[in-house]
Order: C-alpha cells, then structure tokens, then sequence
C-alpha cells in the first residue's frame, strides 16, 4: 500500500512540444522550466465585483505567536533549499523561536521577503495517468523554506481575528471539514433520489 501511494517524482526524459524526446540534462531542465513558468504565470481575464472591504489594525507578530505557529507544523515534512526542517527549529527550543521571530519580524519592517528565505524547490510529480513523459501529466509540488510557513502561519492567525468566515464554510477551517459537506449533500441526494426526484447541485 505505501508503495503504491509513493509519488513518482520527475522522469529524467522528457517528451517536447513537439512529441520528440529530450535525453540531455540541460533541455529536460528547460522544458521542466519554461512548463512550469507558463501555467504559473497564467492571467485570468474574468473580472470579479469588488467586495465591501474587511479592514483593523493587524498587531506586529510577538514571540509567542511565533511559537504557537511552529508549534502547529506538522513533523516530517520536507525542507526547502537551506534544508532546515520545522523538526530542527523546534528542537532548537527557546533559540529556534527567537530566530524565527527574527526573521518574522525582519519581513514585516521590510515588507519583503528575504531572498535567500524566498527560494523553493518545484518538484514534478506525476499524476498517475497517460504518458510519463509528458509534462502535462504532471503536478508542481513547491518546497518551501520553513522559516516562510512559519510567518504564514502568524500572519494567518492575526488576519483570522480580523475576518469573519461564513459558517456555511467548510473548508479551510480547523473545526470544519469539506467531508463534513460530501456527507450533507450526499444525504440530501439520497433522500430526493427516494422521492424519484431529479437533482441538480451547483458547486462553486
């Protein structure tokens, strides 16, 4: 079972625009590179209406909230290109805390992300499906540094206290779950279906 669920990282040959195989090391990297930079980079025409605007003050980060951040980091996961792990920060203790908050604290007098913090790794993992060599059947899967997961978690925290998320919510909330809405809909589609009714469910 776990092998089978193993991700399959990058081929080391590459298929191009045009169906012909790349070997060389340096035309596979360019093809990874110019893939990735186009669907990354994509601009949406639609427009959406603006939105009343949610505004308060956003207190700067302390050291607890820092704490309370790295603490909420899951262990195990992979580092970025300095290869520090969250493991690492927490077992550094009061001194791995004090870094961070450095570093938190450094970004928001900044208003910019360092750039040895703002560098990541784009790991190709593929799908599952059609060609392995086609980038296509592909997804990105970005490494980042830790130190930066860390501040998105602070930065989430404040901004949490300032917005009101709607209790109609499912995902992205620690007390909901979007299974807990499969369950609702699948519910209701069970109890129409009962009545020979027709259903029709929108999802946005």
């Amino acid at each position: 079972m776990r092998k089978e669920r193993k991700d399959i990282l990058g081929s080391k040959y590459l298929k191009d625009e045009n169906g012909i195989l790349k070997v060389k090391e340096e035309k596979v990297m360019e093809r990874w590179r110019s893939y990735f930079s186009c669907l990354l980079n994509k601009t949406n025409e639609y427009q959406l209406e603006e939105e009343d605007k949610v505004e308060g003050p956003i207190w700067g980060v302390t050291e607890q909230i820092v704490e309370q951040a790295l603490k909420s980091m899951k262990v195990g996961k992979a580092p970025g290109p300095s290869g520090i792990t969250s493991d690492l920060i927490k077992a550094a203790g009061v001194t791995g805390v004090k870094g961070l908050f450095q570093v938190c604290e450094s970004v928001e007098q900044e208003s910019e992300v360092p750039e040895q913090q703002a560098k990541s790794y784009t790991m190709p993992v593929y799908n599952g499906k059609g060609d392995f060599l086609i980038v296509d059947k592909h997804r990105g899967k970005r490494l980042l540094e830790q130190h930066i997961k860390v501040y998105e978690k602070t930065l989430e925290k404040r901004l949490r206290d300032i917005v009101k998320i709607d209790e109609k919510q499912f995902g992205f909330q620690s007390i909901k779950s979007t299974l807990d809405a499969i369950f609702v809909l699948r519910q209701l589609k069970e109890k129409i279906w009962s009545k020979e009714e027709r259903t029709f469910a929108c999802l946005c």
